[in-house]
């Protein structure tokens, strides 16, 4: 349903190289090309601020204690040609015991995207995993040739405002899911 959709633009975009976090201290994220991807796992807060956030390959790593939080955010995980990247697709992969509260654009070209995974990104799953929660999140998620897997014994493993666009979908664990969206 979003073909037409075009893809975000690296132009005039700031780039941040190998972003990797591993401490307890709070930590903000502005949008932008990250090459070889975001990774965190450290047990302190992290704010993603709003805009589009291009992960180039490296995919989104979230694990540990921590929490996530961001509003009026897209995150794009794509496979691109780049000398300071390593030119494969990453992985999707959100884990650990920490609480996930992410919302998408409210307006603009991605109204309503929230985690967009490339077509040609069609070997790497989308997975929400552990014993956290993903609370209160809207927004679409689409990876047109991604499984999304979702797994854990949270309180609520997914308890989202959203529609989930993708190959396939695979459930396993003991927490709850509820999808509730309206367009």
């Amino acid at each position: 349903p979003y073909a037409a959709l075009p893809e975000p633009s690296i132009a005039g975009q700031p780039s941040y190289r190998n972003t990797q976090i591993s401490n307890d201290l709070p930590v903000t994220l502005n949008p932008g090309v990250y090459d070889n991807g975001i990774k965190i796992s450290g047990n302190g807060p992290v704010t993603l601020l709003p805009g589009v956030y291009i992960l180039r390959n490296g995919g989104f790593q979230l694990s540990g204690n921590g929490t996530l939080t961001g509003a009026g955010v897209m995150l794009f995980n794509t496979v691109a040609d780049h000398p300071l990247s390593s030119g494969a697709c990453g992985a999707w992969t959100v884990s650990g015991n920490g609480a996930v509260t992410l919302s998408a654009p409210t307006s603009g070209t991605y109204k309503g995207m929230l985690v967009w995974q490339d077509e040609d990104c069609s070997d790497k799953k989308i997975s929400w995993s552990g014993n956290g929660a993903l609370t209160s999140s809207s927004g679409t998620i689409y990876g047109p040739t991604a499984e999304f897997e979702i797994s854990g014994n949270g309180e609520a493993a997914m308890n989202v405002n959203s529609q989930n666009v993708t190959k396939t979908f695979r459930v396993s664990g003991d927490a709850a899911i509820n999808l509730n969206y309206t367009s």
